[in-house]
């Protein structure tokens, strides 16, 4: 896919104000009903999107490249739907609204169909409304604990697409509602188990995310049985790694300064996989970990992701 910085799109010479009452009004004038405003609906390709950014309206809003790239991959895996969004364009044909959507285009190298709106006069009162979460998507859909579960999706979709440190990256909606049906089941359970050691751990992000790792390596019995000794405090003894996780889990908690939530999933982990491997410890001190190192992982999962060293995000 293109990157955005290799197009040198600059605004058109020429224009002063693309607002000026005193410009040619569209066709379907006041006697319409319509204050002046046309609509077509017209696809896209990367280079009439070339051609409108020509004509940009001068200090618009910065591009953000995460967005572009985001709306590039739906572009991209056809996820791409027609939600009655429009590209928004001045009486003198100055684009006003929808670069972004126009750099994704051409990112994707793929056209798109789309509502536009020309003889638009002022944008003080676009993008005034509260925007829709992921969260509020799947409750649409009707999907229970929406809110909660946007949560465990987010993370887990990060982690299996993403450089999982980096937070910023997030799906779109048609990506995570994608993801979801494809692993519907385990998203759930993550959800649900990973909530009952959220007190401990103090994250669902975390506890979830470790969880669904547990389950995808070991099976989702496993997982199962090592999350509930966590919530139960079922410890086979003092030397249990469950117990010196949940000690140290619960010092972090009473201490005035928090760990980073990303050194606790380590700790997490770390429990989990000496757990598994019949590990006994007098101490929590080999739960140690620090943003340095390498995230570790649970013995047998696979290394393939994408965020295994530098710093936490």
């Amino acid at each position: 896919m293109k990157s955005i910085d290799r197009l040198n799109v600059v605004p058109s010479d020429g224009v002063t104000d693309p607002f000026d009452e005193t410009l040619p009004i569209s066709v379907h004038g006041e006697d319409g009903g319509n204050g002046g405003l046309s609509l077509t609906v017209e696809t896209i390709t990367p280079a009439i999107a070339t051609e409108y950014l020509e004509n940009n309206v001068a200090n618009n809003r910065p591009i953000s490249q995460r967005h572009v790239e985001a709306l590039a991959r739906d572009m991209v895996n056809d996820l791409w739907a027609q939600n009655g969004e429009t590209l928004k364009f001045s009486p003198s044909n100055v684009l006003l609204d929808g670069q972004q959507r126009l750099w994704a285009c051409i990112t994707a190298n793929k056209p798109f169909t789309t509502a536009v709106v020309r003889g638009v006069r002022s944008l003080d009162d676009v993008d005034r409304a509260r925007p829709r979460t992921l969260g509020h998507a799947l409750g649409m859909r009707g999907y229970k604990r929406s809110t909660k579960l946007s949560v465990v999706l987010n993370t887990v979709w990060r982690w299996e697409n993403t450089n999982w440190r980096t937070q910023q990256v997030r799906p779109t909606v048609q990506e995570g509602v994608r993801f979801l049906e494809q692993h519907d089941p385990l998203l759930y359970a993550s959800l649900r188990f990973g909530s009952r050691i959220k007190e401990i751990e103090g994250s669902l992000e975390n506890s979830s995310l470790v969880f669904w790792r547990l389950a995808r390596t070991c099976g989702q019995e496993i997982a199962e049985q090592i999350y509930s000794r966590l919530s139960k405090s079922d410890w086979a003894s003092l030397n249990d790694p469950l117990f010196r996780y949940y000690e140290l889990a619960l010092r972090a908690k009473r201490a005035p300064r928090k760990p980073h939530k990303l050194v606790k999933m380590n700790w997490l982990v770390r429990a989990v996989d000496a757990s598994l491997g019949g590990e006994e410890h007098a101490t929590y001190h080999f739960l140690r970990w620090h943003s340095g190192k390498e995230l570790r992982m649970i013995k047998g999962e696979s290394t393939n992701q994408k965020a295994l060293h530098g710093t936490g995000a």
